[in-house]
């Protein structure tokens, strides 16, 4: 069976919620206080989403009888820029060891926008949010 994680605001808040797909039944609730933007690990045993203060948790998963989701765990302050809309805010890889996170960019100081002049007078591309 496959399993297909969602956001809803069926509870009065933003939540990450799984379902069966395609198929009848009821969804499940992983997130407790919350959560937005919800990714599967490539094996599909653990779901990662975004707390509302953008702390990046983690949901171990298990759908050996149906479907069956851990408490969340808080893994870091991700930092995560917060917009309105579908737009991710981050990437993980296939086996969840890494993240990519779309953060607001650091106050700069005189050394850092003197760095930043620097690069892109080589022709390096500067990505900020």
């Amino acid at each position: 069976m496959k399993w297909v994680a969602y956001t809803s605001n069926e509870s009065g808040r933003e939540d990450v919620y799984v379902r069966a797909f395609p198929g009848k039944g009821g969804s499940c609730r992983v997130s407790r206080n919350g959560g937005t933007q919800p990714m599967w690990r490539g094996d599909g045993r653990e779901l990662f989403f975004l707390a509302p203060d953008s702390t990046m948790m983690a949901a171990a998963i298990s759908a050996a009888n149906g479907f069956e989701a851990g408490i969340p765990q808080a893994l870091f302050a991700s930092g995560a820029v917060n917009f309105t809309g579908n737009r991710r805010q981050y990437a993980v890889t296939s086996d969840g060891q890494r993240f990519l996170i779309n953060r607001a960019p650091a106050a700069l100081t005189p050394d850092s926008a003197h760095r930043r002049r620097q690069l892109a007078g080589r022709g390096a591309a500067l990505i900020s949010a």
